[in-house]
């Protein structure tokens, strides 16, 4: 009864369906599975099920995610990246393989939808990124202090026009 919950098909979680404003979606078709037997506690039961499951894919040769987002998944996740650009997710948690390949599944797209959304955040951070004396100009502006900028502004210029005088660069 536990595991019910891991046997829903993953179009029907809610927690996938939260998920589901990422444009990035696993193909399962995509993916290489591998099973095989367990390891750790359990019994002999363990030397004679494969229920350890290894997905891989790889990412240079993925079509369904854009180069940036490729990118991205070697910044984030290089340690889960071979030589040959494999992509390996592993899940041995259950003793049900359909279950371990469920889960396998999920954190698959749960490390694609951080690295989304690590993607898009920094897009968004770079495009509205603002030079710091221009975001002090905007704000003094935005209070309706203009004419404090018009005055420091002539106070700069002056004190150029001082420099070169002294320097005997005019």
């Amino acid at each position: 009864k536990m595991f019910a919950r891991l046997l829903v098909p993953l179009s029907r979680r809610p927690c996938c369906q939260a998920a589901r404003a990422f444009a990035f979606r696993v193909p399962e078709d995509k993916l290489i599975k591998k099973v095989s037997g367990a390891r750790g506690p359990g019994g002999q039961s363990v030397n004679r099920s494969k229920t350890h499951v290894q997905l891989f894919f790889n990412v240079h040769e993925a079509d369904w995610l854009s180069d940036d987002m490729k990118n991205e998944l070697f910044q984030m996740h290089g340690h889960r990246i071979n030589k040959q650009g494999v992509f390996q997710v592993a899940c041995q948690e259950t003793s049900s393989q359909a279950s371990n390949l469920d889960i396998a599944v999920r954190k698959l797209q749960e490390l694609i939808d951080e690295a989304e959304s690590e993607m898009l955040r920094r897009k968004h951070k770079e495009e509205n990124w603002k030079d710091p004396l221009q975001h002090m100009i905007d704000k003094k502006i935005k209070q309706g202090r203009g004419d404090e900028i018009k005055k420091r502004e002539e106070a700069i210029k002056k004190s150029k026009m001082m420099n070169k005088i002294r320097k005997g660069n005019f």
